[in-house]
């Protein structure tokens, strides 16, 4: 494999490739012996890189923003996601799942019911840890919603056909 190849053309690659494919195979019996809390701590640091590198880009800094983000991913994201995906999984466990149909059928289900659930919630409890009213985390679904929706398909739709 791709291993043996850096190990004899680049002997040091080759240790960090085996590094590598060690830790990812720790990573995956980590998900399957303990999904909640892996993913909880990936969607965690996934929320923190995020939010640091947009702040970055934007030039702002906003020391709230971290540990704020860090709590949405691990402690909502994470959670509703393994669960939903783990369902979902079961739901369609007599289907195909190399047929194009089977994936197809997937992502409109995690689009059309998934995907709204999610991106509620995340909006409604992203205005709770900022300190915001109810009236005014409704008013910002309402005028927000659509437009946050339809950024989710263009990103998450195709992402899921690939994966």
């Amino acid at each position: 494999g791709i291993s043996s190849i850096f190990r004899r053309h680049w002997p040091a690659a080759g240790v960090q490739m085996d590094k590598l494919h060690s830790a990812l195979q720790s990573y995956d019996a980590a998900v399957l012996s303990r999904p909640f809390a892996t993913n909880m701590a990936t969607c965690g640091l996934i929320s923190m890189l995020s939010e640091l590198l947009r702040q970055r880009m934007l030039g702002v800094r906003d020391a709230a923003g971290v540990p704020r983000q860090i709590l949405l991913g691990s402690c909502l994201v994470a959670p509703m996601s393994t669960s939903w995906f783990s369902m979902l999984e079961r739901l369609f466990q007599s289907w195909d799942p190399s047929q194009l149909s089977t994936v197809i059928c997937k992502m409109s289900c995690e689009q059309a019911v998934f995907a709204p659930v999610i991106n509620t919630c995340f909006m409604t409890f992203q205005g709770v840890l900022e300190g915001r009213g109810g009236q005014e985390i409704a008013s910002e679904l309402s005028r927000n919603f659509w437009t946050v929706q339809k950024g989710n398909m263009a990103v998450w739709a195709p992402a899921n056909l690939i994966s």
